[in-house]
């Protein structure tokens, strides 16, 4: 193995929240990117504020060769002006951290909590330049997931009334009450009032607010990084300057070679996997809705890796296939075994209902040398290609993508070779790293 080379930059990441306590993309993400950045020079620290929810304990980890800052926690978190602003009355323990470490550069990996626009005005203020990463539609959505109301992808463009009217309906208030109330700031209304029509009379000026944060984050960051082609129009029609934006598409591990055992229809019954956290916008209840469909006798496992599954959402779902013997109780697999367990399998499903900006599971599934079944939506339909590395169906159709698994259960539709899909997207994070190394210098200097 060649020596790693000498540290010549130094990074911080702010990205909200970390492994081990938060498990999903964004940390995934975060945490594999910081070590492939060490073959490019560059010293990744991470730094958060500490949750009571997730119990961290204040002050310096270490997870997996990273190091860890945790900072003691943001006091006005959950007060609602402040959500929508991004802006904390103080920023405990921030300010002490850039003086300890001096970083070249600040990685933010979201717009909210520990990477607030608080942090980026505090970072900026000491002349220091920061790179933004587009990782969720959240990020730029007053309603959190690019929904229009709640339903269907939304175009993106924070507008006043139609932004203020779509979260209002999505909360459960009838569309025309919502409409009126979206139509002006209501003179005499108290945004921080816990009455439910002071909260729906003052939603436009909270979508002003999020609105004027949103324009002044991206003012502010020297550069801001996409994963998929569709979040370039999205930040350009909220006010991104083109010359900011760059384009770096997310990827997975290093391709695996495991073999265990025979692959489907030569060994029964078809396993698929769907991976991630359990929450409505990653459409699980769409690949349950997709399976029933089917007779219960087929010869089909489904395989859910992944946490989060003790919501009302997660709960409703174990009711759902409770006692059918196709779906295996979820469990959440280390990261480390992901592979291994992944060679068990035959395909990986993505139903997502909302615009994925990758999602890293796509990128998983190549590397294991797995065919995706995913919704024809965002960064899904931009890296799967019908018949070489996967399928796409109508995102939201349980129908659609009861008849692709169907296909297969039949053998009308061929399982592609696994060295044809790990071929058919040969990045890997390491490929990511260098191209953040490149823009950590350029910003730097």
């Amino acid at each position: 193995m060649p020596p790693k080379r000498k540290l010549s930059l130094r990074v911080l990441h702010l990205p909200v929240a970390y492994l081990p306590w938060t498990v999903g993309g964004r940390e995934v993400y975060c945490h594999t990117l910081c070590h492939d950045l060490e073959d490019h020079g560059v010293e990744s620290i991470v730094a958060i504020h500490q949750d009571p929810g997730r119990k961290e304990a204040v002050g310096v980890h270490q997870h997996e060769g990273i190091s860890v800052h945790v900072l003691p926690a943001l006091k006005d978190f959950s007060e609602r002006v402040t959500a929508y602003s991004k802006v904390y009355a103080s920023l405990p323990g921030f300010s002490d951290l850039l003086d300890q470490m001096k970083p070249d550069l600040v990685h933010f990996h979201d717009q909210n909590g520990g990477a607030s626009l608080s942090h980026m005005r505090e970072v900026k203020q000491r002349g220091i330049p920061t790179v933004l990463t587009y990782h969720t539609p959240g990020q730029s959505c007053v309603q959190r997931a690019l929904l229009y109301e709640g339903k269907h992808p939304c175009d993106g463009k924070v507008i006043l009334q139609r932004c203020t009217a779509c979260r209002l309906v999505d909360s459960g208030l009838p569309r025309p009450f919502a409409r009126l109330a979206s139509m002006t700031e209501w003179p005499g209304v108290s945004p921080s009032s816990s009455s439910r029509w002071q909260r729906v009379l003052s939603a436009r000026l909270m979508t002003r607010i999020f609105k004027q944060s949103l324009e002044e984050f991206f003012d502010l960051a020297d550069g801001v990084v996409v994963g998929a082609e569709w979040c370039r129009a999205v930040l350009l029609s909220n006010g991104l300057a083109e010359h900011k934006l760059h384009l770096i598409r997310t990827a997975g591990r290093e391709p695996s070679n495991d073999v265990v055992g025979l692959k489907y229809p030569a060994r029964q019954p078809l396993r698929l996997a769907c991976m991630g956290r359990c929450s409505p916008v990653k459409g699980f209840h769409v690949l349950i809705d997709a399976v029933k469909m089917l007779p219960e006798d087929v010869p089909l496992q489904i395989h859910f890796l992944g946490p989060y599954w003790d919501d009302s959402y997660g709960q409703e779902l174990l009711k759902r296939i409770g006692g059918d013997k196709r779906f295996i109780s979820p469990r959440l697999v280390a990261n480390t075994d992901l592979m291994t367990t992944l060679a068990e399998m035959d395909a990986v499903v993505v139903p997502s209902i909302w615009l994925e900006t990758g999602p890293l599971t796509v990128f998983d599934a190549f590397a294991a040398g797995l065919p995706v079944i995913g919704s024809r939506l965002g960064g899904i339909s931009e890296v799967v290609r019908e018949g070489l590395n996967g399928w796409l169906f109508e995102a939201g159709s349980g129908h659609d993508l009861s008849r692709k698994i169907q296909g297969l259960l039949a053998g009308e539709l061929q399982i592609p070779a696994p060295v044809n899909i790990r071929n058919s997207f040969p990045r890997t994070m390491k490929t990511v790293a260098g191209h953040y190394a490149k823009i950590y210098s350029d910003y730097v200097g």
